[in-house]
């Protein structure tokens, strides 16, 4: 049983590494051969996907194998700010992170907040401004700088 998932890149990485001659079938020659997938010839013997994963469970360092190394977008730290902030959650403040690029090549996120008088007020904010607005309302610290 794999405690882990392991892409198959680096599974055939380390095969290749730990001396294994390693290769890949065609999608052609795993179509007439009928076995349905996609299939790896390691020393000579054809291997499916998974056997080919439990023979690199041990060669693969977890280094290898970091799907999450993207450093997180500035809108991504301001949305998990505005999420634990205690007066935002009582607004009902949310920020989604997919942002829309308009007409003018502006790139507008949804910024959605209830109302003292109990309306839902969803509209299109810049980076910029939904800066100064968590700044303005203290869910970021006034000495904030920015990540661009």
């Amino acid at each position: 049983m794999i405690s882990q998932y392991i892409p198959i890149s680096a599974a055939l990485s380390a095969l290749a590494k730990a001396g294994h001659t390693v290769s890949r079938n065609s999608n052609r020659v795993a179509r007439v051969a009928g076995s349905g997938g996609q299939t790896y010839v390691i020393d000579g013997q054809s291997y499916g996907l998974s056997a080919v994963r439990a023979m690199a469970a041990e060669l693969v360092t977890p280094k290898d194998t970091s799907t999450n190394s993207k450093p997180k977008r500035e809108i991504e730290i301001i949305a998990e700010a505005i999420a634990a902030d205690e007066w935002c959650q009582a607004q009902e403040c949310s920020v989604c992170t997919m942002g829309e690029r308009q007409l003018n090549g502006q790139v507008t996120y949804t910024f959605e907040q209830t109302r003292s008088d109990g309306r839902k007020v969803c509209k299109g904010l810049t980076l910029r401004d939904i800066r100064s607005w968590a700044k303005r309302n203290q869910v970021i610290s006034p000495g904030y700088k920015t990540t661009t």
